[in-house]
């Protein structure tokens, strides 16, 4: 079974399979590492969520499983258990979970480094970050995300094609942004999957996005969701920093010679700032 498939189902296969250029590399933040002297209730709650989650997925209680799992855009609580469960009867299952690490990113998060070991799936063992959220005295799993946001930047048209921005997610090692691509010119347009496909910046460097396999094509008169993750340099992450400005290359079509861009200062909803 290829991994790269479960990336595209969200986040409950997140915690089934590990995924899913630096000018100047930003200092990362130096979360708290997780000692005796500064264990608390909430530590242990959050932990005990991670292991009740990996509990459930190993006895096959997926919708449990699901249960924990925080609500973000593009993760249906019911589909993601439904995957797993037709995972399971081709043979998948988790063997053995390991805590490698533990870390207080701040009172209201804690960052764990999982190590998996699987059957049934390729990689046999991963790692794989996940992020433990407590709110109102209860916690909740974001595999990896540390927060959502949503994106308030205006839309770039050009040619009659429109690109806007909608949802960013921050995670631990990466960031990813959903875009809304609307074509309303007379013909098809494509977006190239040649790097750089996109460009992130952070804190004045820039990261560029994993391209796909294939270029997209978003025919006449439809729209198509756009999805980007920007994986983070080896050693400069978590970050609290988020993006402020995204480019997005590649854009043709037959009815025009040139390629085109877009480019967006990003905008955050004030209730997310």
């Amino acid at each position: 079974m290829d991994y790269r498939i479960w990336q595209r189902v969200g986040a409950f296969l997140f915690g089934l399979l590990l995924f899913l250029t630096a000018c100047q590399p930003a200092p990362p933040v130096n979360p708290t590492p997780i000692r005796e002297s500064t264990e608390s209730k909430g530590v242990a709650l959050a932990r005990q969520t991670l292991q009740d989650y990996y509990a459930f997925l190993q006895a096959g209680e997926f919708e449990q499983a699901a249960e924990l799992l925080l609500p973000l855009t593009g993760f249906d609580r019911r589909a993601l258990a439904e995957a797993a469960r037709q995972a399971s009867l081709n043979g998948w299952r988790i063997e053995a979970v390991q805590f490698k690490e533990e870390f207080i990113f701040d009172p209201e998060r804690v960052i764990f480094r999982v190590s998996v070991q699987q059957q049934g799936a390729q990689p046999e063992t991963y790692e794989m970050y996940q992020v433990v959220h407590l709110l109102d005295g209860k916690s909740w799993i974001s595999s990896g995300v540390l927060g959502e946001y949503t994106l308030t930047t205006s839309p770039v048209t050009h040619q009659r094609v429109s690109l806007v921005p909608l949802t960013l997610h921050h995670g631990v090692d990466y960031y990813q942004i959903w875009l809304l691509a609307q074509n309303e010119s007379a013909g098809s347009v494509r977006w190239s999957n040649l790097e750089p496909c996109a460009i992130l910046t952070v804190e004045n460097e820039q990261i560029n996005a994993e391209c796909t396999d294939s270029a997209m094509v978003i025919e006449a008169g439809t729209q198509a969701t756009l999805v980007m993750r920007f994986p983070l340099p080896e050693g400069t992450y978590p970050r609290r920093a988020l993006p402020t400005i995204l480019k997005v290359n590649g854009f043709s079509s037959d009815s025009f010679q040139d390629e085109w861009s877009y480019q967006f200062s990003l905008k955050y909803a004030a209730a997310d700032s």
